[in-house]
């Protein structure tokens, strides 16, 4: 039986088709879902518009890869799998551009590679995308009243747009505890954070203050050494902080404060009554 060109045609895109999805199909491998987010950029207010994305970070072949897809109408069928099986192994593919992965009813769920959100709490995942916009920073010039020793932390950025801020730390042994100092992209001193380490609320020595330029972000930042530096939790009035003795001076004054208002409101009170009695 001879085949009509259009039936000829049919037949060889079928074939190609199918052949096309079983190598895509077996070119999968196990990975693992370390993270999965999901953002509106404009916080739910822009409806009925669709701003809202899905960031996944899945690691395979010993390269973390981040993603991001628009939550379209099939949201449904992939969104809850992917929340659920977070630190899990999954079924991946990727190229240079996409990465593909396989939910448990065999969906293919694909999502474009993207480094602009740094939207995770995984580490890994953080550093993977402050190395690409690092790489996107280039080489940047350091303002003069920035100290040589302080790190660039970027913040992200699109198209010709970069933020980043520099950060250093230093041990203040006057309060007993880690001073970091922020300043913006163009060198103006933003504010001092007094922080201890969160293994032990102690200060860390000067020696053990590498910032890693990786994992920290503005007012999470992170050593090289695993530590995370936190608030020291004390109480400061610009700047100085609040001791025993500031704290019962403080009491002493609120007290002499409303001693006076008691005077004055039983002076006024006095004043009435020996107006009424003349």
């Amino acid at each position: 039986m001879r085949l009509s060109p259009l039936a000829f045609c049919f037949m060889t895109l079928l074939l190609f088709g199918s052949r096309l999805m079983g190598d895509s199909r077996s070119s999968y491998q196990s990975g693992e879902l370390l993270e999965a987010v999901n953002y509106d950029w404009c916080h739910y207010d822009c409806g009925p518009f669709n701003t809202e994305s899905m960031y996944i970070c899945v690691q395979a072949d010993g390269k973390i890869l981040v993603g991001e897809r628009k939550m379209g109408r099939d949201w449904r069928e992939y969104y809850h799998q992917l929340s659920a099986n977070q630190g899990k192994p999954i079924p991946v593919r990727y190229d240079d551009h996409s990465i593909w992965v396989m939910t448990s009813d065999s969906k293919e769920v694909h999502f474009d590679q993207g480094y602009e959100g740094d939207l995770f709490h995984t580490r890994a995942c953080t550093a993977e995308i402050h190395r690409h916009m690092l790489k996107s920073l280039g080489d940047v010039k350091r303002p003069a009243s920035v100290p040589t020793d302080a790190v660039l932390i970027p913040e992200g950025g699109r198209f010709f747009w970069h933020y980043y801020l520099w950060v250093r730390c230093s041990l203040d042994a006057t309060e007993n505890d880690d001073i970091c100092t922020y300043w913006d992209k163009g060198g103006h001193k933003d504010y001092d954070d007094h922080v201890v380490s969160d293994k032990d609320r102690r200060p860390v020595p000067d020696a053990d203050l590498k910032i890693d330029a990786y994992t920290t972000r503005h007012n999470e930042v992170r050593l090289q050494n695993g530590i995370e530096l936190v608030s020291d939790g004390r109480s400061r009035i610009n700047g100085k902080l609040l001791t025993s003795l500031n704290l019962r001076q403080s009491h002493w004054i609120l007290a002499l404060f409303r001693s006076q208002v008691l005077i004055k409101r039983a002076s006024h009170q006095l004043g009435k009554v020996s107006v009424f009695s003349t």
